[in-house]
């Protein structure tokens, strides 16, 4: 039906809908209303008197074979395609190709050139397997079914969520390692649906270490061979690294399915970057493909300017069904792919019972992949032979579709008797290559105690981190060389006039220039930058800065370009990137944790736009940042920085929810900073990337009205004669019998106070700059120079249940003499993190500030 003509224009309107409503009148005439029949004859210029005249039509053609075929091929390995194309007009080539177990979705790709050479391709590709290739694939199957047979039989009642009816995976795999030799490096991620099966079989993962996990008689000698230290995961979990032709990582994923792909996204970008020529590999389940919202994040950031990758092969390894739950109660369209056809990704439909299926739509994704440089999905429809896992009873929830699925033959079966029936191998040399196979899975089972071979790459210390001791000094000249190299601009840029006299301000260079802490940081960048160290800074308003505090971009007021400051200090082995993120949190985060893992010496900087915004990454941080490195062995040096700051301004713009990173913080996994000064905040960024240390992410608070704070901007004196310092002491008073302590804006706000001067000269008051690791050192060694020392005070704008104040309780009474009080000034318990009022917040502020001061 859609000819060149009618192509072009189905490509100016809004072809996702009109596809949409031609599924729907193709699977039923009577399914769509008289508006949305007369829209198509409308646009394609059919004159039609009846709707049976559009159905004889477009039924029948060439182009309808090609764009819409993919409705009425053989692709359910359950069923039969009820939906029974007459294609009589039709050529016989075009129905063996577009009708038989393969569908072919491409008709919403909006590009031409693209759409034509995908149907030129799968109109040509032509499979050439002799026998040998035949038998070897017939034995690949045997393997990989009779895995999973013998684990049922060896390890009753244990689960690891069985492959079986989608045996098909492992030669797609297969062929996509073998057709990519090229590339340098290929990164997988995958939920556990069949992670042991890829273990064994992709990455070579042995029997012997398999089976030593269902029994647990080897723990003690896995990782780091401390088990209470090494927390480890379920084997169905952890990843695995193999070098081939290529490099193959396979990376640990947690329960929360789809959440590896943007880390997988940003693992292979930070490869890109490095000059390794890498791509990668994408498996979903078919009910979390489309069911969560991280998938729909992470294909909208695979074209954009610093997270493009050049594309991935997704597999949907689709069972047709979701833990208990039927489609229909999963997505509310035909195939659970459905939802990326927006983001112009062919997508391949592929009969799982059929091994050449297989590998044919497999070599048109690779050399698709290969010529675009985009992002295309198998989707591999197949069964579960049992439950969601092991122990599960599917026939509870769907007891005909079990019924079916017992009665229905493997693919190994399938494809043994389609080889008995060509004489290319018999049932006694079927029966030898199970057996052989069989015995030596047998022998692997016993008892030994072997170094683990596959666990990802990582060792986890317990070494503390002290950025304090791991801090640097740097020189006035050698600052304001870099400060000077830094803020002259071109005269012929037509810099904004604002920006003009900001950047004056700044090359005015001298001991006792204020640093705003906008300035600071792009010292602190530059100079590392200068020292050869890469910088990847991303976030919603990054390059300007959401405060415009920052303005590592600059734009032209007549539009003639734009400048990356830090550009000036990077040569052609190192990049300071500083990317605008899209309106995205848990991608876009769960990207940057990957990226460092990869990238784990460079400064890889997330920045929310507001604290609270890193709520919709929670999972993120949870599975990955806090945790990745005791359960897999994942090193990551990722900093996220989050305005944090009570001003008045609601729920959503106040706390970046300190207190569930320190519910989070333990055996040194993060630091988490709340710096007061500018200069603070310059020596941790250094700190953080130039001391030795065992990688960690780092999680520092940043200020939102104290950007350009009188009390928070260091003098350039006060930056270049100092480090970082754990605690800072505000007053340094002899003999305290009183000593507040408190972190961030609170002690701003304190001394920034009229009535600051009545404070007790007896009173010491504490910042605390770094709340994890808990500097204890630091604070005993203050409390035990204050000899008279009666009270303690905890002061905090959070309310009570937030913040650090229950963290700090109990490691303070820890260290503190028996005979001194602690005591908590602060905000009463709150369901909200803040109030959305600006006069409450004023009132409830100053009640906190004068009760410290009285």
């Amino acid at each position: 039906m859609l000819g060149p003509k009618n192509r072009k224009k189905f490509s100016l309107i809004n072809s996702g809908i009109l596809v949409e409503i031609l599924e729907k009148y193709f699977n039923n005439p009577d399914s769509i209303d008289k508006s949305e029949f007369d829209l198509i004859a409308s646009y394609f210029d059919v004159d039609l008197s009846t709707r049976a005249r559009l159905s004889s039509k477009t039924n029948s053609d060439d182009d309808y074979i090609r764009d819409f075929g993919y409705l009425h091929a053989n692709i359910n390995p359950l069923k039969e395609n009820e939906n029974i194309l007459n294609n009589e007009n039709s050529t016989p080539e075009l129905s063996k190709i577009y009708l038989g177990k393969i569908g072919w979705e491409f008709s919403h790709i909006r590009d031409i050139s693209e759409r034509k050479w995908l149907y030129d391709y799968v109109e040509n590709i032509e499979l050439n397997i002799n026998k040998d290739q035949k038998i070897s694939l017939l034995n690949r199957l045997f393997i990989v079914e009779n895995f999973e047979q013998f684990l049922h039989k060896t390890f009753v009642g244990a689960r690891w969520y069985s492959l079986e009816g989608s045996e098909s995976l492992i030669t797609i795999l297969d062929k996509i390692i073998s057709d990519s030799s090229n590339y340098d490096s290929i990164n997988f991620g995958m939920p556990h649906r069949g992670r042991l099966n890829v273990l064994a079989h992709i990455f070579d993962k042995p029997y012997s270490e398999i089976f030593s996990e269902f029994r647990e008689d080897n723990i003690n000698n896995m990782g780091s061979g401390k088990i209470d230290e090494y927390l480890r995961d379920v084997k169905y979990h952890l990843g695995a690294k193999k070098n081939k032709d290529s490099e193959l990582f396979l990376f640990p994923n947690p329960s929360h399915l789809e959440m590896i792909n943007p880390v997988i996204l940003g693992a292979t970008k930070a490869k890109q970057v490095t000059n390794n020529n890498s791509f990668g590999v994408l498996i979903h389940g078919d009910a979390a493909f489309p069911g969560e919202g991280i998938n729909s994040e992470s294909f909208n950031l695979s074209k954009l300017s610093g997270y493009d990758c050049n594309g991935s092969i997704h597999i949907v390894t689709n069972n047709q069904i979701g833990f208990t739950t039927n489609p229909e109660n999963s997505f509310p369209n035909l195939f659970a792919t459905d939802f990326v056809r927006g983001f112009d990704i062919p997508i391949i439909h592929i009969n799982g019972d059929d091994i050449f299926s297989c590998l044919k739509a497999t070599e048109v994704a690779i050399n698709y992949k290969n010529k675009f440089n985009k992002d295309i999905v198998l989707d591999l429809i197949s069964y579960r032979r049992f439950g969601h896992q092991e122990m599960d009873d599917p026939t509870i929830t769907q007891p005909l579709l079990y019924e079916k699925i017992a009665d229905h033959p493997s693919i190994t079966k399938i494809f043994s008797e389609e080889l008995i029936r060509e004489k290319i191998i018999d049932e006694d040399e079927i029966i030898k290559m199970k057996s052989l196979h069989t015995q030596k899975m047998t022998d692997s089972n016993k008892p030994v105690e072997t170094q683990e071979t596959s666990i990802w790459p990582g060792e986890f210390t317990l070494d503390e981190i002290d950025y304090e001791k791991g801090s640097q000094s740097i020189s006035i000249n050698e600052l304001e060389k870099i400060n000077t190299k830094l803020y002259k601009v071109d005269s012929k840029f037509g810099l904004n006039k604002r920006l003009s006299s900001i950047f004056s301000k700044r090359l005015k260079f001298d001991k006792n220039l204020k640093l705003e802490w906008g300035h600071a940081e792009m010292l602190s960048l530059a100079s590392l930058v200068e020292n050869n160290i890469s910088i990847r800074f991303s976030g919603q308003d990054s390059q300007r800065g959401t405060f415009s505090q920052r303005n590592a971009i600059i734009w032209d007021r007549e539009g003639k370009g734009n400048i990356n400051l830090l550009d000036k200090f990077t040569d052609k082995n190192i990049y300071a990137d500083v990317i605008n993120s899209p309106l995205s949190e848990m991608a876009a985060l769960a990207f940057e944790f990957g990226y460092s893992i990869i990238e784990n010496k460079s400064l890889v900087i997330w920045e929310a736009q507001f604290g609270d915004f890193v709520n919709n990454a929670q999972s993120v941080i949870d599975e990955f940042i806090v945790s990745s490195q005791p359960k897999w062995g994942l090193d990551s040096n990722l900093v996220l920085l989050l305005p944090h700051g009570y001003e008045g301004m609601g729920p959503n713009h106040s706390s970046g929810w300190i207190e569930r990173f320190l519910e989070s913080a333990d055996n040194n996994n993060i630091a988490i900073a709340n710096c007061t000064t500018s200069s603070q905040y310059f020596h941790l960024l250094r700190a953080h990337t130039q001391m030795q240390k065992q990688s960690n992410p780092l999680i520092i608070f940043t200020p939102k009205s104290l950007l350009r704070h009188p009390i928070s901007s260091s003098s350039v004196k006060e930056l270049t004669s100092s480090k970082f310092k754990n605690v800072i002491k505000n007053r340094n008073v002899k003999n305290a019998n009183k000593i507040i302590i408190g972190s961030g804006k609170i002690i701003v706000d304190i001394m920034n106070d009229p009535d600051y001067k009545k404070l007790s000269p007896k009173a010491e008051l504490l910042s605390i700059e770094m709340l994890y690791p808990f500097p204890k050192s630091n604070l005993k060694n203050i409390f035990n120079d204050h000899k008279k020392l009666k009270e303690i005070v905890w002061v905090q704008e959070e309310p009570q249940n937030r913040g650090a104040w229950k963290f700090m309780k109990d490691r303070l009474e820890n260290i503190m003499p028996k005979s001194i009080s602690l005591k908590y000034v602060g905000r009463d318990p709150s369901a909200a993190t803040a109030s959305g009022s600006a006069s409450v917040h004023k009132i409830q502020q100053k009640r906190i500030i004068d009760c410290i001061l009285k």
